[in-house]
């Protein structure tokens, strides 16, 4: 299964909701592959501290490594892997400008693994998003508890549902996880009704606001090592649980 977390808006917490999937898969003993394709490298520096010498998702994308070759092992973590953004990923549409159907470049990339693959994306409405899309089984939109992200998630959706329609019938949309939940807000919970009204049938998940999920990458740790006992690593754990076992 490959599971892509996006939505267009910056800031809705994709990078913390991507970590937090993959690094509860792999330790709960599933092969994962989390592919960076954020050129910002917020994944690929939190799981990895010190940055490889090698090829990344800029050769994964372009045909110059395979998956396993641009894929590096996350220490301590051994069921994990990590294929590194670059900042060279601004550039993905030079790169592919020869490929007839770049759109489909991830896919293709990917298509013989195994492994459970997690896309991190960039804040955009670009050529990076729509190739994740393009390649996932399931789609997971992060957002916080405020107007602008649900308005971001809506019309993030709207792309997706294009995607699907014009490149991917396989991919579905999976569920939704509001970051930085704060209880105490009454926009934390008018976000959340409205989003339980448009999808009934969908899990929206609360992680709640937690100063251990904004140290944890500095430590290169996942936030139920770095704080297991946290109300926000409990959440991460009962995201995965439930947008897994919801997407059977």
């Amino acid at each position: 299964m490959t599971w892509v977390i996006w939505n267009g808006k910056g800031g809705c917490g994709k990078t913390t909701t991507a970590v937090g999937l993959a690094g509860e898969l792999a330790t709960r003993g599933t092969p994962v592959t989390l592919i960076d394709l954020d050129s910002q490298t917020n994944a690929t520096t939190w799981l990895l501290s010190e940055l490889p010498d090698g090829p990344g998702a800029l050769e994964l994308l372009t045909g110059r490594a395979t998956l396993d070759e641009a894929s590096y092992p996350v220490p301590g973590l051994e069921a994990l892997r990590v294929v590194p953004a670059s900042p060279r990923l601004a550039r993905i549409a030079v790169e592919l400008e020869d490929d007839p159907v770049p759109q489909l470049a991830l896919r293709r990339a990917i298509s013989d693994t195994t492994s459970t693959i997690v896309l991190d994306t960039p804040p955009a409405f670009g050529e990076l998003p729509v190739m994740a899309l393009a390649a996932a089984t399931r789609h997971v939109v992060p957002l916080r508890p405020a107007a602008l992200d649900l308005d971001a998630a809506q019309q993030s959706l709207r792309r997706a549902d294009a995607v699907r329609t014009q490149l991917n019938p396989d991919l579905r949309l999976a569920g939704f996880v509001l970051c930085a939940y704060d209880a105490r807000t009454t926009v934390a919970a008018a976000t959340e009704q409205a989003l339980k009204r448009a999808y009934p049938d969908l899990p929206v998940i609360r992680i709640p606001a937690a100063v251990a999920v904004t140290m944890a990458p500095g430590a290169h740790q996942l936030i139920t090592d770095y704080a297991p006992l946290s109300p926000a690593a409990l959440a991460t754990e009962h995201a995965a649980l439930t947008l897994t076992g919801a997407a059977k």
